[in-house]
């Protein structure tokens, strides 16, 4: 980490209240963060402007999140075994 942060920079908390959050992905376009919470099984997204919300429920208890070239959210799901891909329209 002291590669990519300069010392003495000053980390702050956006959002609590998950159970186990991994696989985050940010979206420039929107400036949010995508987001799993594993063992709930919901994905979120967290921007500066909205807070959180959800992104997807239920999840498939998803996370190994990526984007492909058109832009679209790849998840891996553990309770499915799948990889899916989340379509623009929903």
């Amino acid at each position: 980490m002291k590669d990519i942060i300069a010392p003495g920079t000053l980390l702050e908390q956006a959002a609590s209240g998950f159970t186990f959050t991994e696989g985050p992905i940010w979206e420039e376009a929107t400036q949010s963060l995508i987001f799993s919470d594993i063992a709930e099984s919901i994905q979120y997204r967290w921007s500066e402007a909205g807070g959180t919300t959800v992104f997807r429920r239920p999840s498939n208890q998803a996370n190994g999140n990526c984007f492909d070239l058109e832009g679209r959210v790849l998840s891996c799901e553990h309770a499915s075994s799948q990889v899916i891909r989340h379509d623009h329209s929903g």
